[in-house]
């Protein structure tokens, strides 16, 4: 991480007096011994308190939105500044599972239990082990085991899973190994459909891929030929909505489009712009979307940081506007500025979960 201090001698001298004055605040023992790196950390955040945040909201089945964009390591406890993150939920437990990337490459995971209290983070990367340095994470619920699909640095697609009891993988497996000549991994997304789990991922070549049941040997297909549509793409998402899987994705030219996959396994033969029908909102970096009944729910970020969100209709039809969450949550005025989101349903809420930007 980076301070907006010019001199490293006032950096010493700031972190300690502002971390300092946060423990007298909390009524922390004045004998207490703090590390230097806790301090310039914390300090660091307090300087760019808007910045690398992991936060949490919630669309409620009214489709009115929780008044409040929730920190997250507020409860968690504190990783440092967080880069991107994905959710996703087990109705059994009525708990939402938040996955976040650090920009120092750690992958954590955290559990929102059913009384809305966030338990403390696990280190995946330590848990799983592997010294693997992180970028992207997605995941998604089978059967009550939390699979984990995380893209990292030097390009790899790895997985690993959580059973129903709470018991991790002893490793991470290389599902990209099986792709040939389709370059980098640069984003994933996964879902579920009738116990099936679907994997969408994009290249540095500008390859859009999908796999079914990854784990048991099947092969990458590259769906644009299938839908008709040849780009490079910035992000990725997926989501079942009854047994179609419904792929969000923006492009080098920023627009967010949506395609599907039929319950016949074909594909709709065309990528089609969201925006031709909810109106300009910007340009778009960004995408996550989420199956709740038979309505399909995307947000995005753009460029100018919004965080927004729209609904595509059983009937195939769209909302007719982007709405901006952060005007419909911020209730404190933070006025934060967003870099990634991404979405869940739980029963019949929207879970949303978002980082903002990263200090200079």
């Amino acid at each position: 991480m980076q301070s907006t201090i010019e001199s490293s001698t006032q950096t010493t001298t700031k972190t300690q007096s502002v971390k300092q004055a946060t423990f007298s605040q909390t009524q922390l023992a004045s004998n207490v011994e703090i590390p230097t790196s806790e301090l310039e950390t914390n300090a660091l955040k307090l300087f760019n308190k808007k910045k690398g945040l992991l936060l949490h909201t919630k669309r409620k089945p009214d489709t009115t939105w929780q008044q409040v964009m929730g920190d997250v390591e507020n409860q968690a406890g504190e990783q440092g500044y967080f880069k991107d993150t994905d959710c996703a939920s087990i109705s059994r437990d009525n708990a939402l599972h938040v996955f976040g990337v650090t920009t120092n490459n750690q992958l954590f995971h955290t559990i929102r239990d059913r009384n809305g209290q966030w338990v403390s983070w696990d280190n995946l990367g330590q848990d799983i082990g592997g010294n693997y340095s992180f970028s992207k994470v997605s995941c998604a619920v089978n059967n009550n085991t939390v699979h984990v699909c995380a893209v990292t640095t030097n390009g790899k697609l790895l997985h690993a899973k959580r059973n129903s009891s709470g018991v991790w993988s002893n490793s991470f497996t290389d599902i990209g190994a099986r792709a040939h000549n389709v370059g980098n991994f640069i984003d994933v997304g996964c879902d579920v459909i009738n116990g099936h789990i679907h994997l969408v991922t994009i290249t540095n070549f500008g390859k859009l891929l999908h796999i079914k049941d990854f784990f048991q040997e099947s092969s990458f297909t590259d769906i644009e030929p299938l839908i008709k549509h040849n780009s490079n793409y910035y992000s990725v998402d997926c989501a079942a909505v009854g047994s179609q899987l419904h792929v969000c994705a923006t492009t080098h030219d920023h627009q967010i489009r949506h395609t599907l996959r039929k319950s016949d396994e074909s594909w709709q033969p065309f990528f089609g712009d969201i925006e031709s029908q909810t109106g300009d909102h910007g340009k778009f970096m960004q995408v996550a979307c989420a199956g709740i009944g038979d309505k399909l729910h995307v947000c995005g970020v753009n460029k100018d940081h919004q965080v927004l969100h729209t609904i595509r209709n059983a009937d195939g039809g769209w909302q007719t506007f982007f709405g901006n969450i952060a005007e419909a949550t911020d209730s404190l005025k933070h006025k934060y500025k967003y870099r990634t989101v991404s979405c869940s349903p739980l029963g019949n809420e929207l879970h949303v979960c978002t980082t903002t930007i990263l200090p200079n």
